[in-house]
């Protein structure tokens, strides 16, 4: 196994994945059978994992097995929703449209992760740089000023006492100061993993007045664009509810539509219960109540993923655009305190 095979082993990206099926559906089209399409596309794929996995499909194909069967037992590659559009394609004898509804699916997902990604990693860098340069001050020329200071028996300015103050607990305390930050970071790892944790991280990123509209137009394109993939592929109603809400990774929105389900059963339109949410915005209730009116619901899931994409670019662009000035004054504000600090003692001792 070379270093490539490693790397991917156990990993498969939502771009992959989109690539596989856009593959597999343009294969199908050419008019070449399912198990020699699955053959080739798995042949072809770069990510080794997958690979594997797909040669193990084929096997189960060549058994006799439907596709969406053999798909079902890789459920950490393919989802449920993925797994329920197949067999409703199979069905249906759509099977290459559905294809390219997940490969556009995915893609929508990789983009969106790659966008988010994009928008933290800035400040997330210049935050850890300004930490890393933080400690370098305290730890190694903080010291040597106190130094001069004590030679040159002048008044300290409080900025620099408490930089001081900060450079010997960092000295004498570093080894409780690491084991309480590991320690922290571990908690807080374990919490988030937790029910408590995710419902207070999923009420958290919906409250949060800066980056709430940025989740929820996420949330809103990821819900009216799997919907509508649903139920284009054929899923029954129900079913498609069900299934958009386990693709929802904001456990607030999984009850939201756990509660529709019960209310759609008893006869009550979807609509009615997702207007008393709270969450969802009016103009989604307000369009998917035409779209239950007027029969045309997958039209309308489709009109929405595409007003909530655009609308989720603007605002990670936006919020991108924000943060950096932003991070500049901190970064700035930070410097000069630390550059008044350490320099006006030294001047002053060299003055006096």
């Amino acid at each position: 196994m070379n270093l490539k095979e490693i790397l991917s082993s156990r990993s498969v990206s939502s771009k992959d994945k989109a690539l596989f099926s856009r593959s597999l559906a343009a294969t199908i089209e050419a008019g070449v059978p399912l198990l020699k399409a699955f053959t080739i596309v798995a042949q072809e794929t770069n990510n080794y994992y997958l690979q594997r996995v797909s040669l193990d499909i084929v096997e189960r194909l060549e058994q006799g097995e439907k596709l969406s069967t053999a798909l079902a037992k890789t459920p950490k590659i393919f989802d449920e929703v993925y797994i329920y559009s197949i067999s409703a394609a199979e069905a249906s004898g759509k099977l290459e449209e559905v294809l390219k509804d997940l490969a556009d699916r995915q893609e929508k997902e990789y983009e969106f992760e790659s966008a988010l990604k994009s928008a933290v990693a800035y400040p997330v860098f210049v935050l850890c740089a300004l930490i890393v340069v933080t400690i370098f001050l305290t730890a190694l020329v903080m010291p040597k000023v106190q130094v001069i200071m004590l030679n040159a028996n002048i008044a300290v300015p409080a900025v620099t006492k408490l930089l001081l103050n900060v450079s010997s607990f960092v000295g004498n305390y570093y080894y409780i100061l690491i084991v309480a930050i590991l320690g922290l970071v571990l908690w807080f790892r374990m919490f988030f993993h937790t029910s408590s944790g995710k419902m207070f991280l999923s009420r958290l990123v919906i409250s949060l007045p800066i980056i709430r509209d940025m989740y929820i137009n996420v949330y809103m394109a990821r819900f009216a664009k799997t919907f509508q993939m649903l139920l284009g592929s054929g899923v029954p109603y129900l079913k498609t509810i069900a299934l958009v809400a386990k693709v929802m990774d904001n456990l607030v929105i999984q009850r939201i539509l756990a509660k529709v389900i019960e209310q759609v059963e008893r006869g009550v339109p979807m609509s009615v219960p997702l207007s008393q949410s709270h969450v969802f915005p009016p103009l989604v209730c307000q369009m998917i109540a035409v779209g239950e009116q007027t029969g045309k619901l997958e039209d309308v899931m489709g009109s929405l993923a595409e007003l909530f994409e655009n609308q989720s670019e603007r605002n990670i662009n936006l919020i991108t655009s924000l943060l950096e000035p932003i991070l500049l004054v901190v970064v700035a504000i930070a410097i000069g305190l630390v550059i008044f600090a350490v320099v006006i003692p030294i001047y002053q001792a060299t003055g006096s």
